[in-house]
């Protein structure tokens, strides 16, 4: 509505309250739905800008408490307004999104609706009850039929469900106990597919184990139109692992088992230029090939103190091994690349002892250098130089890092010799000499002798430190107040040729352990 003059004072203006005007046509939109007057005396600082003062107890001073009745009452005429589609459409979007979402084993009760509306059912009387008690810190749900649910100290999955609310992903994973393996989902198709069964459908999610082209589906999700159809989560494309490198007159037509990828045990075949083919198998996985553990694996055990064999690196774990210089027992300490150092005793036996770190190498470089003396002759401008000598050093950095507690100690002790190597041993008669060390780096190093001239150990800032807690919180001796992760840097190793240096020396190893390849 223009304003009738420039003198107006915005009071005559008319808004759609009772019979009052203030649509085209003479309608009126019953709004706004709660209506103060205006502040007559603008000098009166209790009437104009009042919030309440600043924050203390309750957000939004103490007028917040009649503001929150304000809120709630606005909203439920907005909610419930007859003349005003607003409300309607609100409550419609909120059931559609949630009916869009990712259906998960939580989705069940009378608060998804069955599971039908995957994240819960929505009411308007959760954003009204919220609006209510908002300023006390207080949060309820968005979603369920009952806003305040699950509630209480950690109710029980039966009770989650009964309370008409929300139930906790983590209740229904708890509650599968000794039944997990039947009501996971995953778990139910795996086996499934083991044993050439059809799955049940667990909480209206189809599993598909022997046919079709999608792991499991279920009604409603991303997949879906606004909510209308299914969503469907397929399976890869590549998921006859058997086929791959074959030509297509060698590919074997699948079994009922193979079309979703699930082959308990398969050959994958690489072509080589000479002809001939190379099969990995489960046994060659590499888990097993390199035992590094598995630390996300889950098992049945809950207690601290004795820790997760499963997540057992036994490179980590091993013990410093006493030897000759080429270590027998790689089958346990084997990494994707060799790596090793050893330092040998002083004894004069050629026995050496040797650490093997699960490490991430960070920075490796080789550098050679050669020494030319100068001479310049009066009268010529020109230098001529005279060849006096050959150096090399090596550097290096890594990363090593306990996974599990059964680690952390070994791989301490280990560090602990490593730079104990850079102090002195002495003689039976009391004379001070150094130590030499042999260092293998996959097979550009083999048991390079040499020695070290510095190394630093760095805890990184994002590293983890453990604590040295039992399961009753009290202090647990096994174990140690130390970081998880070390950094190694300024590892400078200058090596002891067992050649001539000359020219067509051969510096890089090219060795694969105990079998030369060059």
């Amino acid at each position: 509505m223009p304003l009738i003059n420039l003198k107006t004072d915005l009071k005559s203006l008319k808004f759609g309250v009772g019979t009052a005007s203030d649509r085209p046509g003479g309608g009126f939109s019953n709004q706004p739905y709660i209506i103060k007057d205006i502040p007559s005396d603008s000098s009166d600082p209790s009437n104009v800008f009042n919030t309440g003062g600043t924050d203390s107890l309750l957000r939004g001073g103490l007028m917040a408490p009649i503001k929150a009745v304000n809120d709630v009452s606005r909203l439920t005429q907005m909610f419930f307004d007859t003349r005003s589609p607003n409300g309607l459409l609100f409550t419609a979007k909120q059931n559609l999104l949630s009916r869009t979402s990712v259906k998960t084993e939580a989705s069940i009760g009378p608060g998804t609706a069955g599971g039908t509306v995957n994240q819960g059912v929505y009411l308007p009387t959760s954003t009204i009850a919220q609006a209510g008690v908002g300023f006390l810190g207080a949060h309820g749900n968005l979603l369920g039929l009952n806003p305040l649910s699950p509630g209480g100290n950690n109710p029980s999955l039966s009770d989650q469900i009964s309370n008409a609310g929300l139930v906790k992903y983590e209740s229904v994973i708890t509650d599968q106990g000794d039944d997990f393996e039947e009501k996971n989902r995953l778990v139910s198709l795996f086996n499934a597919i083991e044993t050439n069964t059809t799955p049940f459908p667990i909480n209206g999610t189809t599993l598909n184990a022997n046919a079709g082209t999608s792991i499991m589906q279920y009604s409603g999700g991303p997949g879906s139109i606004l909510g209308i159809g299914k969503t469907n989560i397929p399976f890869s494309s590549e998921r006859t692992m058997g086929n791959l490198g074959r030509s297509e007159s060698e590919i074997t037509p699948p079994t009922p088992l193979e079309p979703n990828g699930f082959i308990k045990t398969h050959t994958i075949q690489h072509s080589r230029p000479s002809g001939y083919k190379v099969g990995y198998t489960d046994a060659k996985a590499i888990d097993q090939r390199i035992n590094r553990g598995d630390p996300g694996k889950r098992n049945d055990n809950v207690s601290y103190t004795i820790g997760n064999n499963e997540a057992l690196d036994k490179i980590n774990t091993s013990d410093i091994t006493k030897g000759s210089p080429t270590p027998t027992d790689l089958d346990v300490r084997n990494d994707l690349v060799k790596f090793s150092i050893g330092i040998l005793n002083n004894d004069g036996n050629g026995n050496s002892r040797y650490m093997h770190f699960r490490s991430f190498i960070d920075s490796f470089d080789d550098s050679y250098s050669a020494d030319w003396g100068e001479t310049q002759y009066v009268g010529r401008g020109d230098k001529f130089y005279n060849y006096k000598g050959f150096n090399r050093q090596i550097n290096m950095g890594w990363t090593t890092y306990a996974q599990s507690k059964q680690e952390l100690i070994p791989m301490y002790k280990k560090l602990n010799f490593l730079a104990s190597s850079l102090a002195p041993d002495y003689s039976s008669g009391g004379f001070m000499r150094g130590n030499l060390a042999r260092l293998t780096v996959g097979g550009y190093l083999y048991n390079q002798l040499g020695i070290i001239k510095s190394i630093t150990y760095t805890i990184p800032q994002e590293s983890t430190w453990e604590i040295g807690i039992d399961d009753n919180g009290d202090f647990d001796p096994t174990v140690k107040e130390l970081a998880h992760m070390i950094k190694v840097t300024g590892f400078t190793f200058i090596p002891i040729e067992d050649q001539l240096p000359q020219l067509e020396s051969k510096f890089i190893a090219l060795s694969n352990g105990s079998t030369d390849l060059y």
